[in-house]
């Protein structure tokens, strides 16, 4: 498998670093922090190689396997509605197959850094902006997201008000990364990087929120938890005004363990 960019193959952490460096750049490219070790897992041995968790996890599910890498590009923006504003940024979209089809992956790496900001605090930021300029559409997309996303609540089920805003955002992107794959299948993976420079309780609290969400989205069709090393899955989604048709999501969670 390669990893590529429209400047260029990368062949090094280095030179991921030069063809698709992070919003932040140098900022964020810090050992230690997911940017710059997610490059890292992939160049451990100084080639491009899908790391072992990451293979591992495919073959946690019986919807995946024999699975074939084809490639990879790091910081896709990746549109999933037509509002104008920043599309949603994802840290590697992958594009690979077996003998059901293509397989859309889309990673999100994570230190120990929040899923964003809670959806109820994401709202009331939209509508200042919308208040202050009529014209914004702000607001619109939060609500096509939720739409888009999750069913209604039912007994037991999280409320909008205890989800992370950036998990509908990373999913709505999976999710267009599959339409653009032309796959029936959209696996969104965190990649979580533990160290000795991040906090223990901020991953536990990542990890409550990676669960709640996806309580919530699946309904009442997934009641544990997510593990590291497995994938949960399929969920499907209403899709509705963001998709036409929406592929089966599946929800993984990795970890690695780096050394500073």
């Amino acid at each position: 498998m390669n990893i590529r960019t429209a400047k260029g193959e990368i062949t090094s952490v280095e030179s991921w670093f030069a063809l698709a460096p992070p919003k932040g750049k140098m900022r964020q490219w810090v050992v230690g922090r997911s940017a710059k070790e997610l490059a890292k897992a992939w160049f451990e041995t100084g080639v491009a190689r899908v790391p072992k968790q990451l293979a591992d996890l495919f073959e946690s599910h019986p919807d995946f396997r024999p699975v074939t890498w084809e490639w990879g590009e790091p910081e896709v923006r990746i549109p999933f509605d037509k509002i104008k504003g920043e599309p949603r940024n994802t840290d590697l979209a992958i594009r690979a197959h077996d003998d059901r089809g293509t397989m859309a992956i889309s990673i999100e790496a994570k230190a120990d850094e929040p899923f964003g900001p809670m959806l109820g605090d994401a709202l009331a930021v939209a509508i200042d902006r919308r208040t202050a300029n009529p014209r914004s559409r702000a607001p619109d997309r939060i609500e096509q997201l939720v739409d888009a996303l999750l069913p209604p609540k039912n007994v037991g089920l999280p409320n909008l008000r205890s989800l992370r805003y950036q998990l509908l955002t990373v999913t709505a992107g999976a999710l267009a990364w599959a339409e653009q794959c032309e796959s029936r299948r959209a696996v969104l993976v965190v990649h979580e990087f533990q160290s000795a420079a991040t906090n223990s309780a901020s991953q536990a609290a990542n990890h409550a929120d990676f669960d709640r969400f996806i309580r919530r989205i699946a309904g009442s069709n997934i009641q544990k938890n997510i593990v590291p090393g497995t994938l949960l899955g399929p969920i499907n989604v209403n899709g509705v005004p963001l998709f036409t048709q929406s592929a089966h999501l599946y929800f993984g969670l990795i970890v690695t363990h780096c050394t500073l």
